[in-house]
C-alpha cells in the first residue's frame, strides 16, 4: 500500500509522535511510507528525522507556509514529492489542513485516493473533507455531527516505542535543574496553555505545600510568564525538553490537569513509568483510568489540592495497574487501520498517474 502522512501544525508533540510510530511501522512491514511535516524554529530537522525510520520518505513545508494553498506551490515545484503522491493509495491526514491539502493535491494532480483524517483534538470543519474519520477513544464519537457522511472508526492511541537510553541525558538534566534524590517531585509535562491547566495544578500546589515536595513543570508555551509569577519557590521551569516523558523517572506522582484532552499521552506513559497518578475528571481520562478514585474536579483548585494533599500524606493512593493499558499497543492500532483503511476499495485512476508529471506546475 503506498501511503501520505500529513501532519503539517509544526514543532513536535503527541500527535506527531503517533503519527511517526505508525508510519515507521507501516514501512517496516513493506508499505511505501511518505510523510510531510511542517518545519519550526524551535526543533532541529536532525532531531525530528531521527524519530522515523530510513524507509520513510520525509518531506517539509517552511514554518511561515502555515496555509495549505502556500505549501501547494513549492510541493507541486518538487519533483520527487509529486513523483511520490501520484501512486498513493491513502492520503492519513494528522489534524484539519491535512484534508485541505489532500483535496488540493487531488484537484491539481487529477488522481484518485482516500483522504482519511486522525482526529486528534476536536472535530473540525474541514473533516468534512474526509472520506474516514478515525477518533483516537471511544468518547469523541459523541463530538462527530450526524451530518458527516464518512465512515468512523476508533483507532486509540498507544505508547510509542522507545529505542533510546536516556540514562545520560536524565543525569545532565538533573544537574541542571538541581534535582536531588532526598526530595519528591511532582511532575507536570504539556503545553503551557489555559487548555492544559498548568495553571490550575501551581495554584493547588501552592495551597497544599505538601512538605518534602517540589513541582517540576516541564514544557513552555503561551502561558510561561504568568506562571512563573503565580509560582512558589519549590516549583521548577525546565521549559520544553525533547522526549521529555524520560522525566517521569524522577517523579513520584504526575499530575494532568487538563481543562480537555481527546486522550492524554501522557497520562499512559506516566502509569507505564509507574508514577502514582491525578487527573483531571474529563471523559477522555475517566475512559482509560476507568476509576473516579484518581481524579479531581475540572478546574477546581480546591480539588486538586486536596488530593495532593491525600497522596502526599499516604504513598498507597494514586497507584495504578498497568495492565489497563496493555491494549494501548502500536500493534493494536496498526491492526485497526488495516481493517479501516481497506474497508471498501480504493479507487485507482491509473492513466491519469502515468500522464501527471507533466502537469504538476502551479
Amino acid at each position: 500500500m503506498n501511503i501520505l502522512h500529513i501532519i503539517t501544525h509544526g514543532g513536535w508533540a503527541g500527535s506527531e509522535s503517533i503519527a511517526a510510530c505508525i508510519a515507521n511501522e507501516q514501512a517496516t512491514r513493506g508499505d511505501n511510507v511518505t510523510v510531510l511535516l511542517r518545519r519550526h524554529n524551535s526543533f532541529k530537522d536532525k532531531d525530528i528525522l531521527n524519530k522515523f525510520s530510513p524507509l520513510v520518505s520525509v518531506f517539509w513545508v517552511e514554518q511561515n507556509e502555515t496555509h495549505p494553498d502556500n505549501q501547494m506551490k513549492n510541493l507541486m515545484n518538487n519533483k520527487l514529492f509529486v513523483s511520490n503522491i501520484t501512486k498513493i493509495d491513502i492520503l492519513h491526514a494528522h489534524l484539519p489542513y491535512g484534508c485541505l491539502l489532500g483535496k488540493l493535491i487531488k484537484e491539481k494532480l487529477g488522481i484518485k485516493f482516500e483522504i482519511c483524517v486522525t482526529m486528534h483534538v476536536r472535530f473540525h470543519p474541514l473533516y468534512y473533507l474526509a472520506d474516514k474519520l478515525f477518533t483516537v477513544a471511544n468518547w469523541q464519537k459523541q463530538e462527530v455531527p450526524n451530518d458527516y457522511s464518512g465512515e468512523v472508526y476508533t483507532i486509540e492511541n498507544f505508547i510509542c516505542n522507545v529505542t533510546d537510553s536516556f540514562r545520560k541525558k536524565l543525569f545532565l538534566l538533573k544537574r541542571k535543574f538541581y534535582i536531588r534524590d532526598n526530595c519528591k517531585y511532582i511532575i507536570y509535562i504539556g503545553r503551557l496553555d489555559l487548555v492544559k491547566g498548568a495553571d490550575i495544578l501551581i495554584r493547588a500546589f501552592n495551597k497544599a505545600n505538601p512538605k518534602g515536595y517540589k513541582l517540576i513543570i516541564v514544557g513552555d508555551g503561551a502561558e510561561s510568564s504568568y506562571l512563573k509569577k503565580i509560582a512558589s519557590k519549590n516549583i521548577i521551569f525546565t521549559g520544553k525538553i525533547f522526549n521529555a516523558a524520560c522525566m517521569l523517572d524522577i517523579a513520584d506522582i504526575c499530575v494532568i490537569p487538563s481543562r480537555f484532552e481527546s486522550f492524554g499521552l501522557v497520562l499512559l506513559e506516566a502509569i507505564n513509568s509507574g508514577c502514582r497518578i491525578i487527573a483531571t475528571n474529563i471523559p477522555s481520562f475517566k475512559e482509560i483510568l476507568r476509576s473516579d478514585s484518581y481524579l479531581f474536579d475540572n478546574e477546581s483548585v480546591n480539588s486538586l489540592s486536596n488530593k495532593i494533599k491525600e497522596y502526599t500524606n499516604n504513598s498507597s493512593l494514586g497507584v495504578v495497574d498497568k495492565k489497563i493499558i496493555e491494549k494501548y499497543s502500536l500493534s493494536n492500532a496498526i491492526c485497526q487501520l488495516d481493517l479501516a483503511y481497506a474497508s471498501k476499495n480504493i479507487e485507482s485512476d491509473m492513466i491519469k498517474r502515468n500522464n501527471i508529471e507533466d502537469n504538476y506546475n502551479v
